[in-house]
Parts: C-alpha cells; structure tokens; sequence
C-alpha cells in the first residue's frame, strides 16, 4: 500500500513538473519596443511613439500585447515616472526585463504585468540628485522639498509592488541591492513571470539607432532590432579614440 502510494506521489509530481513550462514569446516589429540605455527626455519620447504607432495599427485587435524589452541601467526619475505611468495605464504594454537599474527596475517593478527573462538582473538603490537654485527659502529648498515627497511616493508604490515595508525596502537599496537571475527576482516578488523570448528573422535583420555613452561621452551607435543582440553593431567612433574630451 505504502509502495503503491510513494508510485503514484511519483507519478503527480512528474506530472506537474511536466506541465510547468516557460512560455515562448517571439518578438516582431508589429509586438515590440525597446527601451535601451539611458532613461532620458529623447529615449522615453522614441517609446512612447513608438508604442503608440503599434496601438495605431491594432485597430482590429487592440488587446493584443505589445513588449517593451528594457535593457537600461536608468536615468532621470521625472521621465521613468512618466513612462511608467503612461504603462500602469495599459495592461497589454508588457514589460520584459534583461537588464534593469536604478529607476528602469523602479518603473519596471510597478509595473502591472512584469516578464523576466531567464538570466535577467535587477539593481536598485537610493536616489541621487543634482540641485541648483537661491538659498534662504528660494528655488533650492522648494525643489529639494518637491522631490523628498516624490521619492517618498515613489519608495511607497515600489515597496507595495515588492510586498514589503517601505522600511524594509529602504534597507535594502541602501548600498544598492541586486538581484541576479530569475530565482531570486522571482523571491523576492519583483516579477511575476519568467519567458523565453526570441526574435523573428525580420526583426534580427532590421536596424535601429541608439545612444551609448563611452567613456563619459554620448555617441550614436547601430543596433539590431533584436533585443536580445545587446551590443551595437555599429558605433559613429572608436571608443578608444574618446579620452581627454578628443572627438
């Protein structure tokens, strides 16, 4: 009885193991958008209209998913949280990780729907800023207040996600926290799914300019429309040629 009992426990498990299975995701131009590298004024412009020129052609089908693929160590915080209000609104704007830092996994972790590939990393941390303005009650302490309450509102929305304290979470980001592969994004609730993306054939071949930043400077570089060919194929300079401020 015990032995006919373990055979059949053996025989659920191989069962539910074999249907938990990773979804296949193929991206195409009519499906996918990239947020690459700095989060910045131009780079959040191009995603949206990016976006919204997909929806434009979803006229027959407008619940269908569109990815947005981020490889981004992050940027400014006005533009992230614009971007990621624009995608807390539309439940079919799926973002998929590979790489996210700083405020690219801050607007990716408040996300409502949230796909992680199999080796994505996640980085966190506090907030850093740059202020400018009159002393004695001038410009300098009424922007410096604005942005303690944003960062605040911002800690909430991102701990809530994360299902925990804001304290808790405000520990963890202190030295910056990191979370490697999808074991341990998955752990610690900052995604919900992982997937096995790939590209069509049109989407590999098809080309699309960025923005890199090598040794302190922007430089345009050429990239494939595949996300997942992370590295640009072509740069407009040798990189070794950019040191000392030399064009």
């Amino acid at each position: 009885m015990r032995l006919s009992i373990f055979f059949l426990l053996l025989i659920f498990a191989s069962i539910s193991y074999g249907n938990d299975k990773v979804e296949e995701i193929t991206l195409n131009a009519d499906n996918t958008v990239t947020l690459r590298g700095d989060i910045d004024l131009g780079s959040i412009i191009s995603v949206q209209t990016a976006i919204l020129t997909l929806k434009s052609k979803q006229v027959h089908n407008p619940n269908d998913d569109i990815y947005l693929v981020i490889d981004s160590g992050g940027g400014v915080i006005d533009y992230g949280e614009a971007l990621g209000s624009f995608i807390r609104e539309d439940k079919h704007i799926v973002p998929i990780v590979l790489r996210a830092a700083s405020e690219a996994a801050f607007l990716f972790v408040t996300s409502p729907r949230r796909l992680i590939v199999e080796d994505a990393i996640l980085m966190f941390h506090r907030a850093a800023v740059t202020l400018k303005g009159q002393f004695n009650k001038g410009e300098l302490e009424s922007e410096l207040d604005f942005l303690v309450r944003e960062n605040i509102l911002q800690n909430e929305r991102i701990a809530k996600s994360l299902g925990i304290s804001v304290e808790e979470y405000q520990n963890k980001v202190k030295d910056e926290w990191y979370l490697v592969g999808s074991k341990d994004i998955l752990k610690n609730k900052a995604a919900d799914k992982v997937v096995h993306v790939s590209c069509d054939r049109a989407l590999l071949d098809r080309k699309e300019m960025g923005v890199i930043t090598v040794n302190g400077k922007r430089i345009q570089a050429m990239f494939s429309g595949c996300p997942l060919v992370r590295l640009p194929l072509v740069i407009k300079a040798d990189p070794t040629s950019l040191n000392n401020g030399d064009e």
